[in-house]
């Protein structure tokens, strides 16, 4: 659950711009955790091989080109 609580701050931040406090109360964690997922999200990436692949493939289907 950690790597899609992850992936979904950083793809809500991101991509859809919503901020840091209202993925806060979407996912019920606090604020200061989705700072936490959006700053860790680069190094998981580029280290994690698991959560890489979870990433790419999420990416892939819902982050699609506009």
């Amino acid at each position: 659950m950690f790597f899609a609580r992850m992936l979904f701050a950083n793809i809500a931040h991101w991509k859809y711009k919503i901020n840091v406090y209202d993925i806060a109360e979407i996912i019920n964690r606090k604020r200061t955790t989705i700072l936490y997922y959006l700053k860790k999200y680069d190094t998981e990436y580029k280290y994690n091989k698991e959560f890489r692949a979870f990433a790419d493939k999420v990416n892939s289907t819902v982050c699609a080109p506009d």
